[in-house]
Formats: C-alpha cells, structure tokens, sequence
C-alpha cells in the first residue's frame, strides 16, 4: 500500500488481528507476505508445501523453520547448504535461536523481515498514520551529490553530528543528533525523524524540532516520503488540499526535503524537513539535500551498529541459558545420585554470591562467584553413589575417592570456554587456610581467591544441611562453627566478611530447608 499524501498522529491504536506476526520481504526474486499464526511451526524452504516458499536455487528444500515459543519467535537453520542469517549474524546450523520484531532474516538472496503489529502499535511513541490528500504534491527526486562537495559550513556540521551520533546509546539519541545538527545547519526550523511502522500507512516520530506538530497533529507531506524511500524527495510547494480540507500551502510550506534511513535492506525510518509558517530563512535547498543524506547515511551505520549489537547480545544470553540449563542438567544428575545434598550447589551459588556482593567485588565477578557455586562439585558425576549414599563414617578409601571429585570437576570443564575463569574455584574449594585441605595442600593466599570464597559457601552449607548420618544444624551453630575456624580452614579476611552479612540474609540462601 503506498504513502498517501498527509500523516496525522493517532494514538492508542486499535489492533483487531487474529494473527498479529507476518514476514514480508524486503528483497528478493520472490514477494512475500505470510501471516504467522502461532499454533503451530512454520517451514521456510524450496519444496512444495513449505509455509514460506522461495524459489531460489540456494535456498535448501527444507531450509530453517520457525516456532513461537513463550512469547517470541526462534528460527532453526535444519543443516541449509546456503546458511541462515539474522541480522548479519549467521546462524550455526541445527541452532535454536530467538528472532524479534523488525528482525531481517537472510535465506540465499532472500531477504525478509519479521513483524509484528502489537510490537509496533503498542509502544509508547506516537504512530502516524497516512491520510488521503484530495491532490498530489509536486515532489522531485533528486541525486545527492557527492559528501566532499558539501558548503564548508556543511561539512563543520556534519563533523559535529558525526561526533553526537557516535556518542547516542540509542535510537531517540541519534534522531535527536540528526535533527539538533540539520536545524542548526539549514534554513529549516522544523524537522522530523521517523522510524518505520508495521505497514506502509504508519511511521512513528522519533524525534521533531519546530513547528512541525500542528495543532497536536504531526502533518508530513506522504507523497514526500513515498518518494523518499529511493532517495532524496524535494517538495517545492504546490497548493495541496488533505483530506481535512486544510491546505498545506496554508502552512506556507515553500520548501521540504525528506530521505529515508537506510543500509542495506535495513530500512530504518526517515528524516523530513520544511519551512512551514514561514519559519527560517530561505534554505539552499541543494545543499540542505545533500547534508541530509549525509546525516541520514551516518545515522542509518549508528543503527544498524545497534541492530547488531542487540542481536549478539540476545543471541549471547541465549546461548547462557542453553549452556546454563546443561550445567543445571549435569547438577541434577549428581543430585540424584544423593538425595541428602539435593539443592546444595543452588544454595552454595546463591551464599557464594552474596559473600561476593558483601566483599565489593563487581558484578561480573559476583556471576563468576554464583557460577562457579552451581558448578563446583560437579566432579562428584564420577564418585560412586554407595560412598555418596553412606550411612556413617567414611573409610579413607572411600574418602579417597570423595577428595579427587575437584580434580575430576577441573578435567570436565576445563575445555569449556566459559568456565575457564572459575575453574580455580572448581579446583580449588576444599584447600584450607593452613595447608590441610585438597588436593594440592595449598595454604594462605598460595589458595586461588574464588577457591577461599567457594570454601566458605560450601562448609555453611554443608554445616546447615541434613545429611544421612546428622541433621542440619541451626543457623547460629554454623556461624559459631566458621567463626571457631578462622585462620583455620578459612581465609580471615572473607570469613570476617561473611560473619557481617546479617543472619536475615544467610537464612534466605537456606529458608526452603528450616
């Protein structure tokens, strides 16, 4: 549906859609348009019968499907000869990944986009949506020229926006850049940024200067930004009734230029600028052009720069949980192997963290310490579950086999690229301030930091829990217990530290068992 001729804002929006996800392409041999209902998987390949079918050659038969799971959407690329992209970012095959709103989906030469009206509707920012005009605008595309052909007044702007731009966090930042540089460096006062919305008839304003809401009303010339969407769109004033009956001439508009916000087949919005009202002075409109499209160029890098961020960020904290639910999955088999310390490593995590957080460390550090706590007897898998199960006391066989479950742990991580900073903990838990712990005997500050804070977490745990030939101590008798052992087993330093918590915080970590 193309842009008509005006955009007038229209709040809360009222979506009735049974399916509110489709996928569009953005380019490619094939033009797509598929509604997503959520109920069951979509397949997207080459062979007949395919929910979303592209023709291209590259594109395997059975190329990648697509689950609505908890909310979102996840792709799986099924082993394509060509690859699946999200966003740049190509995805292993076999990988179950999450694809988002305006996410753009790479299959061969067939670029798609995902979207979602709620996602677009339902947001905070105004929506714009396209109104007929009775006449058409007399818009112009026109070439921009060359950035090194920019007034030296230009180019000084361009160098700051350039700057601001870098600087934005996100994406109101860079419109609010684009528009402060454009307004201060043109004879134009009002200006828009505007993002795309969920169909061809609705933008959303991102950022404005001006006069260019009316009455609160954003009026924006559609033909304008249809015209945009190739390039740059010159408006030189034509009278124009909108279907109100106001005539835009009656904003004595006698000048507006618009682009789009595009790299690649990222389409990011657009920028519009006019001189309604008689507002600023007369612009060379030229040279106002030209600035835009270098504005629009930087701004369109800056958020396609967020886009891939964003994506490696979700994909990153996806591949976390998928390798946090395997670590859970190893810790439960040791739990089942001992019914008696079920829990336990979720309990050290939890002491572990909270002594990290108590000792200042940053937050990246207190992860480390809570990882490494889920994790830190996970050598245990190899220790027989008649020792584990024991009633009484153990023999020093059998307490032989219990005391190499740290370097059995060390062996199962240590190829694990995201262990390899705990791994000391692992290690190095049951060594003792003086020298009587395993497996290395090592003493005093000679014991890895993360293996002194585990040692602590570990001991109040085990000390707070039932085991098979004791009950669980109370609370206060285990913090008589680390304190009776200073200098002794724990490091003094972190066992003062961990005798500050308050009691209310250390009965938190073993609540579920009092």
């Amino acid at each position: 549906m193309p842009l008509s001729e005006t955009c007038t804002i229209a709040h809360n929006a009222d979506v009735n859609s049974e399916v509110d996800w489709w996928i569009e392409s953005i380019s490619g041999p094939d033009q797509i348009h598929v509604e997503l209902p959520i109920s069951a998987p979509i397949t997207i390949g080459r062979a007949l019968g395919q929910h979303i079918r592209l023709t291209p050659r590259q594109v395997s038969r059975e190329h990648s499907t697509m689950r609505f799971d908890g909310g979102s959407w996840r792709i799986e690329d099924r082993g394509s000869s060509a690859g699946t992209m999200i966003n740049g970012h190509t995805l292993a095959p076999g990988a179950d990944v999450p694809v988002r709103h305006m996410d753009v989906i790479s299959i061969g030469p067939a670029l798609l986009r995902l979207m979602s009206r709620r996602m677009t509707q339902g947001g905070s920012a105004s929506t714009l949506q396209v109104m007929e005009s009775a006449r058409r605008e007399d818009v112009t595309l026109v070439p921009a020229r060359n950035r090194s052909e920019l007034a030296a007044s230009h180019l000084v702007a361009l160098l700051d926006a350039a700057e601001h731009i870098a600087n934005a966090s996100n994406e109101k930042g860079v419109a609010e850049a684009a528009i402060a540089a454009l307004s201060s460096a043109t004879g134009f006062e009002n200006a828009a940024f505007l993002s795309v919305g969920a169909t061809a008839d609705a933008v959303t304003l991102v950022s404005a200067s001006g006069n260019i809401v009316v009455g609160g009303q954003l009026r924006v010339s559609g033909s304008l930004l249809r015209r945009a969407v190739d390039g740059i769109a010159i408006h030189r004033g034509d009278e124009v009734q909108d279907s109100g009956g106001q005539s835009i001439a009656g904003l004595q508009i006698s000048q507006a230029v618009a682009t789009s916000v595009r790299s690649g087949p990222h389409h990011f919005g657009y920028i519009v600028m006019d001189n309604r009202g008689g507002s600023g002075r007369e612009a060379n409109i030229d040279d106002a052009a030209s600035l835009l499209a270098a504005i629009a160029h930087l701004s369109a890098l800056a958020l396609l720069n967020f886009t891939r961020a964003q994506t490696e960020l979700r994909l990153e904290a996806d591949r976390r949980e998928l390798f946090g639910g395997a670590m859970h999955a190893l810790v439960s088999a040791i739990d089942a192997k001992d019914p008696y310390t079920r829990g336990h490593s979720d309990r050290v995590a939890l002491l572990a963290e909270l002594l990290a957080k108590a000792a200042g460390l940053n937050g990246e550090e207190c992860e480390r310490a809570r990882l490494c706590g889920i994790v830190h007897d996970i050598g245990k898998i190899g220790v027989p579950e008649a020792i584990l199960r024991k009633d009484g006391k153990l023999t020093n066989e059998e307490f032989d086999a219990i005391k190499i479950h740290p370097t059995t742990g060390h062996a199962i991580l240590r190829d694990i690229p995201q262990m390899r900073e705990i791994l000391p903990g692992v290690l190095h838990h049951h060594e003792k301030w003086d020298g009587g712990g395993y497996p290395h005997r090592l003493a005093g500050e000679n014991i890895p930091f993360l293996g002194r804070l585990l040692c602590l977490a570990d001991v109040f745990d085990a000390l707070t829990s039932a085991r098979s030939y004791r009950a669980a101590m109370p609370l206060e008798t285990g913090i008589k217990i680390i304190r009776e052992s200073v200098g002794m087993h724990f490091d003094p330093k972190l066992a003062e530290i961990f005798l500050s918590i308050p009691e209310a915080d250390l009965r938190a970590c073993i609540a579920e068992r009092e």
